[in-house]
């Protein structure tokens, strides 16, 4: 608002506006967040000593003394892994659609940018479960935790559920909130309904993957995801695009598909119990 559009003395700067406030937002989080872990003396809570990661690199690591940093990058490089590919395959699925045209480009944009309403619960409900399982795992409470996750994703389910049942109701009123351009609320309008109504699989994937990375399966939820992603939704795309010509439709379907099968790959996971026994 102040760097976009030029307000409280402001020059208005449009789109660099908004990549400077993001850019500003983001950093100040960053301090927050260091801030915050200092107060709450984060390192000496879990003796954790900050010199352990840059020990790594030279790989003069005192096993004792440096036991809780090597738990956390052994935990947390999965993660890291499954986000850049996964954000990557994002960004070649949205350069793909190019090749279907102009409109089809905004379109995509703002139905990413109405599901993210969606996500943001499923993700935070991720997160809590994460946390909790990981705390009753820890303390020898496997039942408990696995309690923790039935709820999450009972959770999940009906909060996304809930919010895609708006998008199937009043799919062209929310693409209006970003656009007034008829072609792009006419191509996005299906597209939008249609993983209204697989929201709930979206909820299981969020629920369910911050369940596994609570119990340290980070490994198998970042290839799980990978497999899906380049293995399944990448290829679908392409083959849709350039080889069936099929417009913006059936790449959303390919989606849709994506959502089906990782979050019935993590359920499977999930329902084998063996991840209660994990040791993190």
């Amino acid at each position: 608002w102040m760097f976009v559009f030029g307000n409280l003395g402001v020059s208005a700067m449009g789109a660099p506006g908004a990549g400077l406030a993001s850019m500003l937002a983001t950093t100040a989080g960053c301090f927050y967040f260091v801030w915050q872990t200092s107060k709450a003396k984060v390192f000496a809570k879990f003796s954790i000593h900050p010199g352990s990661f840059f020990r790594v690199f030279h790989r003069n690591l005192d096993n004792e003394k440096d036991s809780g940093a090597l738990a956390i990058l052994r935990l947390s490089w999965p993660v890291a892994a499954q986000t850049f590919f996964v954000l990557a395959g994002f960004t070649l699925f949205m350069a793909m659609m190019k090749a279907v045209g102009t409109i089809e480009v905004a379109a995509s944009n703002v139905i990413i940018t109405i599901l993210s309403f969606s996500f943001m619960p499923g993700f935070g409900i991720g997160i809590a479960a994460s946390t909790l399982i990981g705390q009753k795992l820890g303390a020898g409470l496997p039942e408990e935790a696995s309690a923790v996750g039935w709820e999450a994703q009972k959770i999940g389910m009906l909060m996304m559920s809930l919010l895609g049942l708006v998008f199937i109701i009043l799919p062209e009123q929310l693409i209006m909130l970003f656009t007034d351009n008829a072609e792009v609320i006419g191509v996005a309008s299906w597209p939008l309904m249609l993983l209204g109504a697989f929201q709930v699989f979206d909820a299981l994937c969020m629920t369910t993957y911050g369940c596994l990375e609570g119990a340290g399966l980070t490994i198998f939820t970042m290839w799980t995801e990978l497999l899906v992603n380049w293995g399944f939704f990448i290829p679908f795309t392409w083959i849709s695009i350039h080889v069936f010509d099929s417009g913006i439709r059936m790449p959303f379907v390919g989606m849709a598909i994506y959502l089906v099968l990782y979050s019935a790959i993590l359920q499977w996971k999930f329902w084998q119990g063996d991840w209660k026994q994990t040791k993190i």
